[in-house]
C-alpha cells in the first residue's frame, strides 16, 4: 500500500492562509450583496378585463422594493393599481331612463422573489420573478335608482420574464412580459361571481440602487 507524502510544515501553513482568505471573500462578497436593496417604480400596459368591456387597454402603475439574498436570488416586494370603468345597460324607469355605470378599482400587495443573474460585460440580465398577491377589489355600481358599492379582498399572483439593462450601475432599467392573475369574487350588487383578472402586459420600470 502505497503512503502519501505529508506537505511540507510551510506549504501547509500557506495552503491554510489562502483556504482562510478565500472563505473570507466569498462570505465579504455574499454580505456585500445581501445588503443591497433597489426601489423601481414603472407601468404595464395591460389587456382588458372581460366584465368592464369600457378599457381594452389600461396601464397599471407599480412599485417594488427589492432585496438581495445573494448575487441572483432577490426578495421583491411590490404594489400595483389598476383602475377599470363601463357603461352597462339602459333601465327604464317611471318616465325616465338612465345608464347604469360600474367603476372598479383593484390594489394588489405582494412579497415574492426574483431570478437574475450577472450581466457580466454586456450589462444586461435576464430575470424570471414570481409574487403571490392580495388583490383589494372596491367595486361601484351606479344604478338608476341607487349606488352600490362592495370591496373585497381575493388572492392572486404576478409573475414575468424580462431584461434587466445596465445592471453593473445605481441605476436600472428593467423591460418585460408580465402575467397576473386573481381569483373570483362576489359583489352585492351581482348575483353571479365575478371572474377574476387574468391579464398579460408589456412593462417597464426604472430601478435605483438605494
Amino acid at each position: 500500500m502505497t503512503r502519501m507524502t505529508a506537505l511540507p510544515p510551510c506549504l501547509r501553513k500557506r495552503a491554510g492562509v489562502a483556504c482562510l482568505m478565500l472563505i473570507l471573500q466569498w462570505a465579504h462578497t455574499l454580505e456585500a450583496s445581501a445588503k443591497e436593496w433597489t426601489f423601481s417604480a414603472g407601468a404595464a400596459i395591460v389587456g382588458g378585463y372581460g366584465p368592464l368591456s369600457g378599457d381594452p387597454v389600461t396601464i397599471t402603475p407599480v412599485v417594488a422594493v427589492q432585496h438581495a439574498v445573494n448575487q441572483t436570488f432577490w426578495w421583491r416586494f411590490e404594489g400595483g393599481y389598476e383602475h377599470l370603468s363601463a357603461e352597462g345597460s339602459v333601465y327604464e324607469y317611471g318616465l325616465g331612463r338612465a345608464t347604469r355605470s360600474t367603476r372598479a378599482r383593484f390594489f394588489s400587495f405582494g412579497a415574492g422573489f426574483r431570478w437574475q443573474p450577472g450581466a457580466g460585460a454586456s450589462g444586461v440580465a435576464p430575470f424570471v420573478e414570481l409574487v403571490p398577491t392580495a388583490h383589494v377589489v372596491h367595486w361601484r355600481d351606479n344604478g338608476p335608482r341607487r349606488d352600490e358599492e362592495s370591496m373585497r379582498w381575493v388572492p392572486g399572483f404576478e409573475t414575468g420574464v424580462g431584461l434587466r439593462f445596465g445592471s453593473e450601475g445605481p441605476v436600472h432599467l428593467d423591460y418585460g412580459i408580465r402575467y397576473q392573475r386573481s381569483a373570483q369574487f362576489r359583489v352585492e350588487s351581482r348575483e353571479d361571481r365575478l371572474p377574476g383578472l387574468s391579464q398579460f402586459g408589456l412593462a417597464v420600470a426604472l430601478s435605483r440602487a438605494l
